[in-house]
């Protein structure tokens, strides 16, 4: 749901107008990322904008852009920074470890798209904002990815997410692997989940909260890098409180609803997905943090919470 663009900085700044058309096809919300490649890329960024040709008065209309579209768009690129010579080159090399969604540069080479050929209304640009993909681990996985990539702390809501059942555990494992792991890196992975996870099977007695949490342990403490931790919350509605239904993959940039669940399906199903903008994430994510805290108006009910590392 998210593409990367490795955007040539000359080609970025080439001229106000086609900034601006980037500008305004870049961010979270809009489903593109502006990648940081190499990590010294604002500094060729602002070295680019004063080669320009573009009139000087233009430019600074640039340049009083650039910290806004940084802000909402631009991520770190999560890839080696080759030893070859040239931005196109560098970015050409990265590809091949870890695609872009495209390569733009001011002047077309093989592999890239040419400023002059780059039309928004075109794809690689082209991003909907939902989509209907199969429920597996994989497919699921790679449209979280950056996600999972780009935040600190992921939410997942779902109540019927029980990671000590083996098809859950298999699409949390794909989730976690999706992430480009820098280790010791500090990650934290939030579930938020109902009170049918603690169902144990036809005829067998319901798990305990403890019990609950050793087979969750079991199951996830080995998926697990160092500075990774998942915490595991359990939940029930309320009287005059929110519906628990509702499927999320959230951060602070935004996330993914998904109305068919954030695990495995049956074979050959589907699920549709969509976009989720940081302020609606913002606003599900507070109500089990507002709940948690024992606040006067409550919209779910704590049962259990804990943590694997």
């Amino acid at each position: 749901m998210w593409q990367e663009y490795a955007i040539e900085p000359a080609a970025l700044v080439r001229s106000l107008k086609e900034f601006n058309v980037f500008s305004a096809g870049l961010g979270w919300e809009q489903g593109r990322l502006l990648v940081k490649f190499p990590s010294e890329y604002k500094r060729f960024v602002a070295q680019a904008l004063m080669d320009s040709p573009e009139q000087d008065i233009k430019k600074a209309t640039i340049t009083n852009r650039l910290q806004a579209l940084y802000e909402r768009a631009l991520v770190g690129a999560r890839r080696d920074n080759p030893p070859t010579d040239g931005w196109p080159a560098k970015a050409l090399a990265a590809n091949a470890a870890d695609p872009f969604h495209a390569i733009i540069t001011l002047v077309g080479i093989a592999g890239t798209l040419a400023l002059d050929d780059f039309d928004p209304t075109q794809a690689p640009w082209v991003n909907p904002s939902d989509k209907i993909i199969p429920r597996t681990a994989q497919a699921l996985a790679a449209e979280a990815k950056r996600i999972f990539n780009h935040a600190s702390e992921v939410v997942i809501i779902d109540p019927h997410f029980a990671p000590n059942r083996p098809h859950v555990a298999a699409v949390l494992e794909a989730y976690l692997d999706s992430r480009n792991h820098t280790p010791g890196s500090a990650f934290r992975l939030s579930l938020h989940v109902g009170p049918r996870v603690l169902e144990a099977g036809i005829g067998r007695p319901p798990f305990t909260n403890n019990a609950f949490a050793l087979a969750v342990t079991g199951r996830v403490a080995a998926m697990l890098r160092s500075g990774q931790v998942v915490a595991v919350n359990i939940w029930n509605e309320i009287a005059g409180g929110e519906r628990f239904h509702d499927r999320y993959i959230l951060c602070q940039h935004g996330g993914l609803s998904i109305p068919g669940g954030a695990d495995t399906g049956n074979p050959n199903e589907t699920t549709t997905i969509a976009r989720v903008s940081a302020a609606t994430a913002r606003q599900i994510i507070a109500r089990f943090k507002q709940s948690a805290a024992g606040a006067a108006i409550r919209v779910y009910d704590h049962i259990h919470s804990f943590e694997v590392k």
